[in-house]
Protein backbone atom coordinates (compact mmCIF):
# COMPACT_ATOMS: atom_id res chain seq x y z
CA UNK A 1 0.00 0.00 0.00
CA UNK A 2 1.24 3.57 -0.58
CA UNK A 3 1.55 5.89 1.15
CA UNK A 4 -1.03 8.21 0.15
CA UNK A 5 -3.36 5.00 0.46
CA UNK A 6 -2.60 4.52 3.76
CA UNK A 7 -2.92 8.17 5.18
CA UNK A 8 -6.50 7.90 3.98
CA UNK A 9 -7.43 4.81 5.35
CA UNK A 10 -6.03 6.07 8.92
CA UNK A 11 -8.07 9.37 8.20
CA UNK A 12 -10.95 7.77 7.55
CA UNK A 13 -10.54 5.16 10.54
CA UNK A 14 -10.32 8.56 12.81
CA UNK A 15 -13.53 10.27 11.93
CA UNK A 16 -16.00 9.37 14.83
CA UNK A 17 -18.86 11.33 13.94
CA UNK A 18 -21.38 9.53 11.76
CA UNK A 19 -22.44 12.62 10.26
CA UNK A 20 -18.70 13.48 9.03
CA UNK A 21 -18.51 10.12 7.88
CA UNK A 22 -21.95 10.28 5.79
CA UNK A 23 -20.44 13.80 4.08
CA UNK A 24 -17.50 12.33 2.94
CA UNK A 25 -19.06 9.35 1.54
CA UNK A 26 -21.29 12.15 -0.42
CA UNK A 27 -18.74 14.07 -1.14
CA UNK A 28 -17.21 10.92 -2.90
CA UNK A 29 -19.35 10.33 -6.20
CA UNK A 30 -19.26 6.37 -4.76
CA UNK A 31 -21.70 4.35 -5.77
CA UNK A 32 -23.94 3.02 -3.06
CA UNK A 33 -22.44 -0.72 -3.27
CA UNK A 34 -19.24 1.05 -2.50
CA UNK A 35 -20.33 3.58 0.02
CA UNK A 36 -21.82 0.19 1.69
CA UNK A 37 -18.49 -1.38 1.69
CA UNK A 38 -16.80 1.67 3.45
CA UNK A 39 -19.73 1.79 5.76
CA UNK A 40 -19.04 -1.67 6.78
CA UNK A 41 -15.46 -1.54 7.04
CA UNK A 42 -14.79 1.19 8.80
CA UNK A 43 -17.86 1.74 10.89
CA UNK A 44 -18.90 -1.50 11.56
CA UNK A 45 -15.47 -2.84 11.97
CA UNK A 46 -16.30 -5.53 9.33
CA UNK A 47 -12.99 -7.56 7.90
CA UNK A 48 -12.86 -7.26 3.88
CA UNK A 49 -13.44 -11.26 3.52
CA UNK A 50 -16.66 -10.89 5.91
CA UNK A 51 -17.91 -7.70 3.31
CA UNK A 52 -16.80 -9.77 0.24
CA UNK A 53 -19.24 -12.90 1.64
CA UNK A 54 -21.90 -10.61 2.38
CA UNK A 55 -22.14 -8.97 -0.64
CA UNK A 56 -21.16 -12.28 -2.57
CA UNK A 57 -18.23 -10.84 -4.02
CA UNK A 58 -14.61 -12.62 -4.13
CA UNK A 59 -12.73 -10.99 -1.52
CA UNK A 60 -10.37 -10.17 -4.41
CA UNK A 61 -12.91 -7.98 -6.03
CA UNK A 62 -13.89 -6.27 -2.01
CA UNK A 63 -10.33 -5.38 -1.92
CA UNK A 64 -9.65 -4.11 -5.43
CA UNK A 65 -13.03 -2.05 -4.70
CA UNK A 66 -11.33 -1.26 -1.70
CA UNK A 67 -8.13 0.17 -2.55
CA UNK A 68 -9.61 2.22 -5.83
CA UNK A 69 -12.55 3.99 -3.12
CA UNK A 70 -9.27 5.04 -1.05
CA UNK A 71 -7.85 6.62 -3.90
CA UNK A 72 -10.46 8.38 -4.71
CA UNK A 73 -11.10 9.77 -1.44
CA UNK A 74 -7.86 10.73 -0.90
CA UNK A 75 -8.51 13.12 -3.31
CA UNK A 76 -11.22 15.07 -0.57
CA UNK A 77 -8.54 15.09 1.98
Amino acid sequence: MDKETAKTRKRLRQIGSVYDFENILEQSMLSEEEKTILRMHYKEQKPLCYIADELGMSEITVKKKHRKMLMKIGKLF
